[in-house]
């Protein structure tokens, strides 16, 4: 090895070790599961086993700390779900889930928003952004896919736009699974999603 490469090797080496360092703990388990998950996606015994929990003939996530795991599909594939307590701002809620591959959750069906509220109601200690909004035309809420939001769940009286600077991004208030318009600026827990096909 030549004396460059030996620097080039100590530099990602002591880069990797930073950005672990930098990771909270939920953080750290979620990259690793990420990883094996990822891996597990192509064998043919990751296609038998499903870590999602049977209750009356429905999927629901199964709660092992702050991750759950969803929905096994053909369209959709495995959904891991991220419960990120510290508050953000929306924009710096999503680059946070997007540092895995991830984007805030956004569920495209009944069952990922059933399993996703099963998740959230006994972690979540706040209301949590998703990644609906409706930033590029007032009233018409989408996803990131810029697909119109799956889920429509609003409060009564909601969306209604009330802040002087607008109401652009959704919240959900875990304890109802029930959706609010709120302003992108302000500080709000968070659930990421993962889609491993």
């Amino acid at each position: 090895m030549t004396l460059a490469a030996e620097i080039t090797s100590e530099k990602s080496k002591r880069h990797a070790e930073e950005f672990l360092d930098s990771l909270e703990e939920d953080e750290t388990n979620l990259a690793r599961r990420l990883a094996e998950a990822r891996r597990a996606a192509g064998s043919a015994t990751a296609k038998k086993v499903n870590h999602t929990a049977m209750a009356m003939g429905r999927r629901e996530a199964v709660v092992t700390s702050p991750v759950a795991e969803c929905c096994k599909g053909q369209e959709n594939g495995l959904v891991i779900y991220l419960y990120v307590k510290r508050p953000l701002n929306r924009q710096a809620a999503r680059l946070n889930c997007q540092r895995f591959g991830g984007d805030l959750a956004g569920p495209r069906n009944m069952q990922e928003y059933i399993a996703m509220g099963n998740f959230l109601r006994p972690v979540a200690t706040g209301s949590c952004f998703l990644q609906y909004n409706d930033i590029k035309t007032e009233g018409k809420f989408v996803d990131s896919r810029d697909q119109y939001a799956a889920i429509n769940n609003f409060e009564e009286g909601e969306p209604n736009n009330a802040a002087p600077t607008g109401e652009d991004c959704v919240e959900i208030t875990p304890s109802t699974g029930m959706f609010n318009d709120v302003g992108c600026q302000e500080e709000r827990q968070s659930v990421c999603e993962y889609r491993i096909k």
